[in-house]
């Protein structure tokens, strides 16, 4: 169930009688906390990847060892996730910061193509939201605020800003209509199954929009 981890040996030398440990021995409590933990898909043995724990676990101490001794702050797991998608995505905020300072880039992306920004929205940590945005965090397009069309209709379309987001489903003020004068026809999946009408009937509407039917994204635009 748990990743396997190489024996700790310690191995003494003396230096005006004080005993010195290798660092594997230094890193013991790290290779515990691992264990206690467990995340089959997260290989314990190397920094990185203890990072990823340490940051899981909020364990700002053993980040910031790791982060000395040259652990990479933006290494992934073979999902993609990194050390700062841990920590937003548990919350935390301390854990972030000593990352984000140690170069972490907060727009790095898994491979569902989700970033800290979008995690930590999905999560409800507002605190690292605004956090993440201090730090120049645009997100993929789908983040909260942000900007996004939907033109499924021969070009014709809305665009509008994400007021909610709900696993593949975003809820979407309408903003802007382009086209649809004579109205688009309902789509369950693109309009909430609601046609739409002119701006003058549309602008301030909210409508449910799947995923798919995005067709336009703007990052950044949520600022």
């Amino acid at each position: 169930m748990f990743p396997k981890l190489r024996a700790v040996r310690r191995r003494r030398s003396y230096d005006g009688g004080v005993p010195k440990v290798n660092r594997m021995q230094r890193w013991a409590p790290v290779l515990t906390l691992v264990l206690a933990i467990g995340v089959p898909e997260v290989v314990a043995e190397g920094p990185e990847q203890r990072l990823i724990e340490a940051a899981r676990a909020s364990r700002v101490d053993f980040v910031k060892a790791l982060l000395s001794d040259g652990a990479d702050p933006n290494a992934s797991s073979s999902s993609g996730w990194t050390p700062l998608m841990a920590a937003v995505a548990g919350g935390r905020k301390e854990v972030a910061v000593v990352l984000m300072d140690a170069g972490a880039d907060p727009d790095a992306h898994d491979r569902l193509g989700r970033t800290p920004l979008d995690i930590a929205q999905k999560a409800g940590h507002a605190d690292l939201v605004r956090l993440l945005r201090s730090r120049g965090a645009q997100g993929s397009g789908k983040s909260l605020n942000d900007t996004v069309c939907v033109k499924r209709w021969g070009g014709s379309g809305f665009c509008g800003a994400i007021d909610r987001v709900e696993g593949n489903r975003y809820l979407v003020r309408v903003t802007r209509v382009e086209g649809c004068e004579g109205g688009c026809a309902a789509d369950e999946a693109c309009s909430g199954g609601e046609p739409i009408q002119g701006p003058a009937a549309s602008l301030g509407r909210l409508v449910w929009v799947r995923n798919s039917c995005l067709t336009q994204t703007y990052p950044g635009s949520g600022r």
